[in-house]
């Protein structure tokens, strides 16, 4: 788990929720990409001595998600890691079941869980991709919400064989990417094992993450055409990427025209 500038409160939430799973052989490995705060140094120095399976690591500089889950990965002694957010929450069983999924699938090299959504009003909603889904990853990779990247368990040495890159958001998509195309397999358990807490993302917080995000996919996606030309999946993508790029240069617009265009996507494809 990477930290920046998450709140105590919402740290401890998330940590606790991982020293709280029925699977307790781990390690809990906290990327500090915050050098410069006492104060974050201080809740992770807490944190460490309150249970002897967690390890801090502090980069030097703040240096991104990417570069923290590449330390991380790096540093990792088991041969299967997991994600987990700060601000998140995963159900106690989570790390049991994907741990004993991957044990018995030893073709898995990815492995992602169905997770819900609690909005800033405390509504839940649950997002239920499915193995068929997965299993028609290049088509439904680029039409839904079908691979949270924080519900990760992966084999260790296929993210130290392939790094995240280090560039600002959305380092999980390109990675997904180039992992389809390298033939790596990808499953999911069909259960709802992860609690994303979407209250922290509202209207401008959505916009600036759609801006940057777009921004800093476009050029990779300009990149992978000559692999996915033939994928009509892959071009509605970009071309939605392209849209979202625009909208997302003026706030107004953006705010008008979001919302609309997501409904309309998932009425066409599905959530």
């Amino acid at each position: 788990m990477s930290v920046y500038t998450e709140p105590e409160e919402a740290i401890r939430r998330a940590v606790l929720s991982i020293l709280r799973q029925t699977f307790t052989d781990f390690e809990l490995i906290l990327v500090n990409d915050n050098p410069e705060s006492e104060e974050t140094r201080n809740i992770l120095k807490n944190l460490s001595t309150e249970d002897s399976r967690i390890r801090v690591i502090t980069n030097e500089k703040n240096s991104g998600l990417g570069y923290a889950l590449n330390v991380a990965a790096k540093e990792a002694r088991a041969d299967l890691v997991a994600r987990m957010d700060t601000e998140d929450v995963s159900d106690p069983d989570r790390l049991e079941k994907q741990v004993a999924y991957m044990r018995a699938h030893a073709d898995v090299d990815l492995l992602f869980t169905q997770w819900i959504d609690v909005d800033e009003e405390g509504e839940e909603t649950h997002r239920l991709p499915t193995k068929k889904d997965v299993r028609n990853i290049k088509k439904t990779f680029f039409t839904k919400s079908l691979l949270m990247h924080p519900t990760l368990v992966a084999r260790t040495e296929v993210l130290r064989h392939n790094p995240y890159p280090e560039m600002a958001r959305p380092e999980d998509i390109v990675l997904w990417l180039r992992l389809m195309r390298a033939g790596h397999t990808f499953d999911i358990l069909e259960e709802p094992l992860y609690r994303y807490c979407a209250d922290r993302i509202d209207i401008h917080k959505r916009h600036a993450k759609t801006k940057a995000g777009s921004r800093n996919l476009l050029p990779h996606l300009a990149r992978e055409m000559r692999h996915y030309w033939y994928n009509i999946y892959f071009w509605l993508y970009f071309f939605r990427t392209i849209g979202e790029y625009l909208a997302s240069r003026n706030r107004f617009i953006f705010k008008v025209v979001y919302t609309s265009a997501i409904r309309l996507w998932k009425r066409v494809f599905g959530a």
